[in-house]
């Protein structure tokens, strides 16, 4: 058992060295908005792919329909979470240039948008 722990945490690291931009963007999301747990589509096959590979974990059984898809609240494995650099993520490390900012404005998930924008109408209420 231990043995199988140890060979999905090296498949894990190497599945991190190995993330697309698309995925990055994803997983940049965590930092940008400051959290440990938000809202994504689960039937977007890019987090569809994280959540498979291990590196999102879905909390709670409870999801809504939105115009991105079937919003469920999630995390960064604590594993995955742990072994994340700025570096993997194409985070600035420090004070972020104007150009480190536009690049991370420029490069969000296409559905961030409609979370976020969704998101603020339910919180008026």
């Amino acid at each position: 058992m231990k043995l199988l722990r140890e060979n999905l945490k090296r498949l894990l690291l190497d599945r991190l060295e190995k993330l697309d931009p698309r995925e990055k963007s994803v997983l940049r999301e965590y930092y940008l908005q400051g959290q440990n747990t938000i809202k994504l589509p689960m039937d977007h096959p890019v987090v569809a792919g994280l959540i498979n590979v291990g590196v999102l974990q879905l909390i709670g059984q409870h999801g809504r329909m939105s115009t991105a898809g079937m919003l469920f609240s999630m995390k960064i494995s604590d594993f995955v979470r742990e072994n994340l650099t700025n570096d993997l993520l194409d985070l600035p490390s420090g004070e972020p240039s104007h150009e480190e900012i536009d690049f991370l404005k420029n490069n969000r998930p296409p559905f961030m948008n409609s979370i976020l924008r969704e998101e603020s109408l339910f919180n008026r209420w």
